[in-house]
């Protein structure tokens, strides 16, 4: 049961555009209705229906090719009508059939000499319904002139629904940071389509967005491919920022070199098996040496793969700076290895991230970071070099300014969504009122 009202809450939502596109077809029949006879309520709202897309720009993009493509199209077939009325008239079904599939080539070459080959679809479509099905109309002109028509007449009822929008008030001056992983993806480990649809619109409004994760960018650039970020994301538990498009490091917290090989040297010598990160010229390199549990070395097949990962094996020089070291082992070694730790004074200067996967439930993942490494030393920073006013949180964490449950993508998006573009009539809530 529990998992049913689960499925139910990650529902999308009935969202604007299905509004819009219910909206669009109404006004299309109605302009039909005021026509007359003379229109086609099919071909109306087929063009108004194709200009209702997640972006205004996309839906311009598609009417101006909807348009090109009938006007080609349009033209083509009144040549047709011109011939066959007035030079050489087709007789036969299979003649008209022939000389019909033959323009196909000259109706997409022009497509081509023009530039606009993503027309070619709709020329053709068009060019058919003209041929094909109204060559023996008594007037098949008036058809030509009614088709373009319609379909100018939905292409704009389209693009003026699509372009309507309640007023709201963009909090532009707001930097927006969202927990990844239990707040942002679904079970998948992706976002949902309703969340990318959102999450690009508020960014092309201007929305101030980023994501924290305890991961490294390997982890988090595949479920953020298709979204248009233009900020730096947090990683590895707040130790980096990494710009996503340029791939790059712009800060990080770092272990010192003579910690890093301090460390390192302590935990050979007590024999646990560990990842070295280090960063090197905006490249994350992972030193590493003989695998002495199979966790380690599972971890390692897994996700070498990864284009943005880089495993060495050899002995981590003498001048680097580890951004974290990963050890992994089974709860009781894991248990002495922190009172080790705790003797040797390392726990108290450096951070220590304990956490438990359900792909090893035998083994203990240990990450050691820097002590200034965290999320929220990394948002503050953030915000000061964006000169945003206010900083605002979204994730599961009491601390978060917007709580939300943990495993509902949507509601985490909806609860983004209402926090920057509120309704004028809406009052924005105090910065540090919890929002749940």
């Amino acid at each position: 049961m529990k998992q049913i009202k689960k499925n139910w809450h990650n529902l999308p939502p009935v969202g604007l555009r299905m509004v819009k596109s219910a909206v669009c077809v109404f006004l299309c029949f109605l302009f039909c209705w005021l026509r007359g006879e003379q229109s086609t309520p099919f071909y109306v709202v087929l063009a108004g229906l194709w200009c209702i897309q997640p972006d205004i720009g996309n839906s311009k993009v598609m009417g101006a090719r909807r348009l090109l493509g009938t006007l080609i199209g349009a033209v083509f077939g009144m040549v047709i009508l011109l011939f066959e009325l007035k030079v050489w008239p087709i007789h036969g079904e299979l003649m008209g059939y022939f000389v019909a599939s033959v323009m196909i080539i000259p109706i997409i070459y022009t497509t081509v000499l023009i530039g606009k080959t993503e027309a070619a679809y709709y020329s053709c479509v068009v060019f058919l319904s003209v041929t094909i099905t109204h060559l023996t109309d008594s007037n098949p002109y008036l058809f030509v002139w009614n088709r373009a028509l319609d379909t100018a007449i939905g292409l704009g009822v389209g693009l003026l629904v699509n372009s309507a929008h309640i007023p709201r008030k963009y909090q532009k001056e707001t930097l927006f940071v969202l927990q990844l992983e239990q707040a942002l993806l679904g079970e998948d480990g992706q976002l949902t389509p309703y969340g990318k649809v959102e999450l690009n619109k508020m960014l092309d409004y201007g929305a101030r967005v980023t994501v924290s994760t305890t991961q490294t960018p390997a982890t988090l650039m595949p479920p953020l491919r298709e979204i248009r970020l233009s900020l730096p994301v947090i990683a590895m538990d707040g130790a980096v920022l990494y710009d996503i498009r340029s791939k790059t490091f712009l800060y990080s917290y770092v272990i010192s070199p003579a910690m890093t090989k301090d460390l390192g040297d302590f935990l050979n010598r007590h024999e646990y098996h560990h990842f070295t990160n280090v960063v090197m010229e905006d490249m994350l390199v992972i030193y590493y040496q003989d695998f002495s549990c199979p966790e380690a070395e599972t971890v390692y097949q897994t996700m070498r793969t990864s284009p943005y990962r880089n495993y060495v094996r050899m002995e981590v020089p003498e001048d680097a700076s580890a951004v974290y070291f990963l050890v992994i082992a089974d709860k009781k070694k894991m248990d002495a290895l922190a009172a080790l730790l705790e003797q040797a004074g390392y726990a108290d200067q450096l951070k220590l991230s304990y956490s438990r996967q359900e792909e090893f439930p035998d083994a203990v993942f240990l990450r050691i970071y820097s002590q200034n490494a965290s999320i929220s030393h990394m948002r503050e920073y953030l915000q000061e070099e964006t000169g945003a006013k206010i900083l605002v949180t979204i994730g599961t964490s009491e601390e978060d300014t917007v709580r939300v449950p943990a495993g509902f993508p949507n509601k985490t998006v909806r609860s983004l969504k209402r926090s920057f573009e509120p309704f004028f009539w809406r009052k924005t809530k105090p910065e540090n009122e919890k929002m749940d």
